[in-house]
């Protein structure tokens, strides 16, 4: 919502039994920056709160390189609010998920050297509950062998249409970060005379078809490659 030209999120934290914990009103000034949030997350005590946000600000927009924005993590408690924000260099990321496990807060995402919507590994940036500093940050690209099962020969290119879907840690503390290459096309056909209509599910396949001025065309949904990335933590 937004109050007084601010950026306002109420966040409330209930204990198992439904009784109000925690109330808290975050506000960030549209003036200063825009902020598209990321994910929240408990920390293991249930007593803190981390947010994370994706922040276009005027400190990172005048960047050479890189995306022109930073990420946020902020820690609520009771009765304190604290932000921390890191920078992903001369990088682009599309977007970030944070997980809090084995005492830190660790956030994964895929990340390019060209733009957002393209992908050449994994990024990865461990934080301290606790104070929020940044512990560690790397950029893992995708191996050689990977980019040679994918493309068939080895290519200086860097994958598409990859959509997020979960991350899982095994009993071994290592993350498995899950993802699929889905992304729509279309086609059209002329014939006929004049007319409009518009029809189709969005289910598997066909997504909608368009009628107009003899004009034929079909969008299609494809759901190609799942792609799995497993981060053993001691070769981070």
């Amino acid at each position: 919502m937004s109050i007084d030209n601010s950026e306002t999120l109420k966040l409330f934290l209930f204990d198992d039994n439904l009784n109000k914990k925690m109330e808290h009103l975050y506000k960030k000034q549209i003036k200063d920056s825009n902020h598209v949030f990321q994910n929240i997350d408990l920390a293991k005590d249930n007593n803190s709160v981390y947010l994370l946000s994706k922040s276009y600000s005027e400190d990172v927009k005048n960047k050479d390189d890189g995306g022109k924005y930073q990420f946020e993590i902020t820690k609520f408690t009771q009765n304190k609010e604290e932000t921390k924000s890191f920078d992903i260099k001369n990088h682009f990321i599309g977007s970030l998920k944070s997980i809090v496990f084995n005492k830190k807060i660790v956030c994964i995402g895929f990340y390019s050297d060209s733009k957002e919507n393209k992908f050449k590994g994994v990024s990865y940036f461990e934080i301290d509950p606790n104070n929020l500093e940044i512990n560690l940050s790397k950029f893992n690209p995708f191996t050689e062998q990977f980019i040679i099962d994918k493309y068939g020969t080895v290519k200086d290119k860097e994958l598409v249409d990859l959509n997020f879907k979960n991350i899982l840690i095994t009993p071994e503390n290592d993350i498995i970060l899950n993802a699929e290459e889905s992304y729509a096309t279309s086609s059209a056909s002329g014939g006929g005379y004049g007319g409009a209509g518009f029809g189709g599910v969005n289910m598997g396949g066909v997504s909608g078809r368009l009628y107009f001025g003899g004009i034929y065309g079909e969008t299609f949904n494809h759901f190609d490659d799942i792609v799995s990335v497993k981060l053993t933590l001691k070769a981070i």
